[in-house]
């Protein structure tokens, strides 16, 4: 229809300008002598960039991956000028809830597909879409690692946030009384 292939095409403009923009982030290039206000700017990018990436959440996986990612770098790129500034509560935040929106949604979807008792269950779209939730879950639970081991002297105030991720996590799996039964392969791609 027309209206999809619209939106189709905007889409694919958004997508381009924004990888556009994340190369020219990119080669922006600051020292250890980068003023204030430099370092300031490159601050606000990265606040910005997590400002995008809760709006770009629920509409493209990749594009949403990849935000994060060049987040994640930029804040490596710039740590020894930017681990002060940065608002690591928020960071912490954005990616536990991440993580927990995509494991929630994994869980949801192999509950579907264990309900429809799926013959051909890797054949399925349900189980496609279901790989792209676990891959999204892996990513960032890897993130919200590699945060804590870059940052931790920034984030040890978070624990809590940390825990409440793990305690909701766990509660997914046996033996825990609230844990769905889920296909056992589906299961072994969560626990991963």
């Amino acid at each position: 229809s027309l209206v999809a292939d619209l939106l189709q095409g905007l889409f694919k403009e958004a997508f381009s300008l924004q990888k556009s923009l994340l190369e020219l982030l990119d080669r922006i290039s600051l020292d250890s002598s980068a003023s204030e206000v430099e370092v300031s700017d490159i601050v606000t990018v990265i606040h910005g960039l997590l400002d995008i990436c809760s709006i770009i959440s629920n509409l493209d996986m990749a594009l949403h991956a990849n935000t994060w990612k060049f987040l994640i770098k930029q804040s490596l790129k710039y740590q020894s000028l930017v681990e002060e500034h940065l608002h690591h509560g928020d960071i912490i935040n954005g990616l536990c809830d991440n993580f927990l929106a995509s494991f929630d949604n994994s869980v949801e979807l192999a509950e579907q597909m264990q309900r429809a008792e799926l013959q051909e269950l890797t054949q399925s779209p349900e189980y496609k879409l279901f790989q792209k939730h676990a891959k999204m879950c892996r990513f960032f639970a890897n993130t919200v690692v590699h945060y804590i081991k870059e940052f931790k002297y920034f984030v040890t105030k978070h624990c809590r946030n940390f825990h409440q991720l793990y305690l909701q996590i766990i509660s997914k799996f046996p033996p825990s009384i609230s844990a769905p039964a889920l296909p056992s392969a589906l299961a072994g791609e969560l626990n991963a």
